[in-house]
C-alpha cells in the first residue's frame, strides 16, 4: 500500500479521476498478486489484449516499415476486426 501512497501523491493532482479510480478499485487491482508467481506467469500469457498487441507487433514487424501512421492504424483496424469476428 505503501507504493500506491506514493503513486497517489505523485499522480493525483495530474490525473484525478483515473488515481481515483485506480484507489477505489484496488483490491481488484491488485487480486493478480494473490497468485503464486507460476501462475502469475500464466494469468499474464493468456491476456487477450496482450495476445492482440502481440498480435499487431508481429505484423507491424513483417510489414518492416509503414510509410505512414495512417498506414500503421490501417494495420491495427484490420487486425483487431479480424479478432472481434472470431
Amino acid at each position: 500500500m505503501n507504493k500506491f501512497t506514493a503513486f497517489n501523491n505523485k499522480w493525483s493532482l495530474k490525473y484525478p479521476k483515473p488515481v481515483y479510480n485506480m484507489e477505489k478499485n484496488l483490491s481488484i487491482l491488485l487480486k493478480y498478486y494473490d497468485y503464486p508467481e507460476p501462475i502469475r506467469r500464466s494469468i499474464h500469457s493468456t491476456n487477450i489484449m496482450e495476445r492482440m498487441n502481440k498480435e499487431i507487433r508481429r505484423r507491424i514487424e513483417i510489414i518492416d516499415s509503414l510509410p505512414t501512421e495512417e498506414s500503421a492504424m490501417k494495420v491495427i483496424h484490420l487486425r483487431s476486426a479480424e479478432i472481434n469476428e472470431a
